[in-house]
């Protein structure tokens, strides 16, 4: 791990070490500058991980998923496509409509596709 990121779990470590001591929880969190909302969430994932400190560090933002993602195997058929015949990305989405795939030229389209895969229309 970063350093920067063993200082934050040190951090909400000790809050909750002098949470143990007997430290009332207002106290605590004047003292560190944090609200009661946030003491609370790091003491319920402290004890939920079975007190284990690796439990403190930032979890990942990231979503777990893209509802709109396409499918790889229409990326795989666009990019094919696209390297053999150098259509633009309306005439793709044309052919394979004809070939019974779902794509539209808006949104997460042929040419967002391709951008995101390294080519340039």
């Amino acid at each position: 791990m970063e350093t920067s990121t063993w200082y934050v779990i040190k951090q909400r470590l000790a809050w909750i070490k002098m949470h143990e001591r007997g430290v009332p929880v207002t106290q605590v969190c004047q003292y560190y500058g944090i609200s009661r909302k946030t003491f609370y969430k790091w003491l319920r994932r402290y004890r939920e991980g079975g007190r284990d400190f690796h439990v403190l560090k930032d979890r990942s933002r990231r979503p777990h998923s893209h509802p709109r993602t396409v499918p790889r195997a229409i990326v795989e058929r666009l990019l094919a496509l696209r390297r053999v015949t150098h259509y633009g990305p309306r005439r793709l989405a044309y052919y394979l409509s004809q070939e019974g795939y779902r794509l539209s030229v808006f949104g997460p389209s042929a040419e967002g596709l391709s951008i995101g895969n390294g080519q340039v229309w």
